[in-house]
């Protein structure tokens, strides 16, 4: 009797450390930490080094995770790294600060992930901020649509392996056309959104403009929608895609329309 409670004392304490290590993204939890968060310590002013932190709170287990910052062209990283890897204990504060500075003006947005070493982009947080030569404005929302082409991530800070959008035909005035938008996840999983933007000059035939769903590693994901030109004109159409929590990748197009 003493060995089968030794013995269902270890398959307890074995069955609960699996179920720590190796719990899988569920669909009805929407982040890993119970709190994952991404703030800057002062206005990131042109030429100013700044903190940058990253903070996450996990959960009642312990867990070996990954934070990563994602720097676009308008910043550079002035001291730390952009990636820490390491263990964090049951309802620990984890915190990773970087150093970084300001080096264009624009519009640029910023970005980190949290997870577990397996899954490392479980969670994501994005700051977008307005850098000019004297001043310097953080939010936590999306920009606006004029402001879509000067937000676009270098090809090197891409979410998707590709992304990419195209109409199937020339859209003259009243004809109705198809608008594909491609994804293409690379080696993990993810809950992802693609969002269309039409100008005045277009409108929706068919289909939604917004797609949120799951792909699995390196899936590639078609979203289409039927379109026509209803205005004569040169008008800009524009996709995002990326994470559920933040618009990451953008594709657009200038489109002259006549009679």
């Amino acid at each position: 009797m003493k060995y089968l409670r030794i013995f269902l004392i270890i398959l307890l304490f074995v069955s609960l450390f699996n179920g720590c290590i190796n719990q899988k993204k569920d669909s009805g939890v929407e982040t890993y930490f119970k709190s994952f968060a991404l703030k800057f310590e002062e206005l990131p002013l042109l030429n100013n080094p700044v903190n940058l932190v990253c903070t996450a709170i996990e959960r009642d287990f312990a867990s070996n995770i990954v934070i990563e910052v994602i720097l676009p062209e308008g910043f550079e990283l002035v001291d730390g790294t952009l990636t820490w890897e390491g263990h964090v204990d049951p309802n620990q504060t984890k915190t990773h600060t970087v150093t970084v500075k300001a080096v264009k003006t624009g519009q640029w947005t910023i970005s980190a992930w949290a997870g577990p070493d397996y899954y490392p982009h479980y969670d994501a947080e994005s700051l977008y901020v307005t850098v000019t030569e004297t001043s310097a404005h953080i939010s936590e929302e999306p920009f606006q649509m004029d402001s879509y082409s000067s937000c676009t991530n270098s090809g090197s800070l891409s979410y998707f392996k590709d992304f990419s959008i195209f109409l199937s035909d020339s859209p003259t005035l009243s004809r109705q056309t198809t608008l594909v938008c491609t994804a293409i996840e690379r080696d993990f999983a993810s809950n992802i959104v693609i969002e269309v933007i039409l100008p005045e000059g277009f409108e929706l035939v068919d289909g939604t403009l917004t797609w949120k769903g799951h792909v699995d590693p390196n899936q590639t994901k078609t979203h289409t929608v039927t379109v026509k030109a209803v205005k004569t004109g040169k008008w800009t159409i524009s996709a995002w895609a990326g994470p559920s929590q933040s618009r990451f990748d953008v594709e657009w197009g200038w489109i002259c329309t006549n009679e």
